[in-house]
């Protein structure tokens, strides 16, 4: 009879905890502050990688820098693009966007008269 007791007890304090347990998640609403933890921690591993290839592009870029500083032809090359202009003499070709038109077909020959 005393175990039957105990058990009720315990059975009945289990159940007691496991409500009390599920209202304080209801109350303080800890599935969805749980989903939007995860939701931003996937943004911060997002940023991280891209703050990583940054970091390398602006180490490329500076390396870049370096070397265009100590060469003149092609420090001359970079600002002639960058500001389009051509040497005396340079053949310049400019390409337009735009959509190719089809050329238009040929005449018909007329056949010479037999």
């Amino acid at each position: 009879m005393k175990r039957h007791r105990n058990r009720l007890i315990y059975g009945l304090t289990l159940m007691g905890v496991t409500a009390l347990a599920w209202a304080y998640v209801q109350r303080f609403e800890l599935v969805e502050r749980y989903h939007a933890f995860m939701q931003d921690k996937a943004a911060i591993a997002q940023a991280q990688e891209e703050l990583k290839s940054l970091q390398a592009e602006y180490a490329r870029l500076k390396e870049q820098n370096h070397q265009l500083g100590s060469d003149p032809l092609a420090r001359e090359s970079s600002i002639r693009r960058i500001q389009r202009k051509a040497r005396i003499g340079d053949t310049v070709y400019h390409f337009e966007d735009g959509v190719a038109q089809p050329a238009p077909a040929p005449a018909p020959v007329a056949a010479p008269p037999e």
